[in-house]
């Protein structure tokens, strides 16, 4: 049922009347494979994630929808489904916006809530990106707060390449983790067709007063676009991140 929900909130966006102003969008499944280390306790994970953005970009204010289902495999099984939104005002060289967005995960009986400031900043050849994230894990009364930076460069209109650091601090338990991750990743648009191939690697750390919970993911993952090249898409479309919750800060 999650699959199907989202899937009707893509498809909805896909034939909505307005869909016209979409002015970029997209659709992807990915993989992901996930290592976990708490304290010399290891656990692994397998994840399949089905996927979608559209921007809907009409100065002066724009609106991007998010959607995404989870299935998480390996060591333990569950289910998630997320949606969130965007409304910002782009310029030609910046954007300034907020987001929020909901994440329930099945069998973990827990809610997620997660707001932000956005901006993002256009360079010749390349975007540059902030987020100031606030996120809820409402079941066990758990909080992060990140401060994200991610730089995407373009080696061509439908070839680019980023990097991301982030820093910030929990509430989570009665303890106060220190928090920080890091990506790198790619995608490649192929000519004259409207499906791209990407990957992306994350690294997440959470530091309980010297004991650490590190958590590595490769994802690889294909995408079905529409609206132009990938630097169209930066620029005048769906180009703003999913913000993690504070269950992906532990999980992915």
């Amino acid at each position: 049922m999650r699959i199907h929900f989202v899937s009707a909130v893509i498809a909805a966006a896909l034939i909505a009347p307005g869909a016209a102003l979409a002015q970029t969008g997209h659709v992807d499944l990915s993989y992901t494979d996930q290592t976990y280390d708490f304290g010399g306790f290891d656990f692994e994970a397998e994840l399949t994630s089905l996927g979608g953005q559209v921007a809907f970009d009409s100065a002066p204010i724009g609106v991007q929808i998010d959607g995404r289902y989870t299935s998480w495999g390996g060591d333990a099984d569950s289910d998630a489904w997320s949606l969130g939104g965007h409304v910002f005002t782009r310029g030609d060289r910046w954007l300034f916006g907020g987001y929020l967005g909901y994440e329930d995960i099945q069998d973990f009986n827990v809610e997620l809530w997660t707001g932000a400031l956005e901006t993002q900043f256009y360079l010749p050849n390349a975007t540059i990106s902030g987020v100031l994230s606030h996120s809820i894990w409402d079941g066990p009364d758990y909080e992060v707060t990140m401060l994200e930076g991610e730089y995407r460069h373009f080696i061509n209109d439908n070839f680019t390449l980023h990097a991301g650091l982030g820093f910030g601090e929990g509430d989570i338990g009665g303890t106060d983790p220190d928090v920080w991750s890091a990506a790198l990743g790619g995608e490649y648009l192929f000519e004259g067709m409207p499906v791209s191939v990407f990957s992306q690697y994350r690294y997440n750390n959470m530091d309980f007063s010297g004991t650490e919970l590190e958590v590595d993911s490769l994802s690889i993952g294909v995408r079905y676009n529409w609206g132009g090249t990938l630097r169209d898409r930066s620029r005048s479309g769906a180009g703003l991140n999913r913000v993690p919750t504070v269950f992906d800060r532990f999980v992915s």
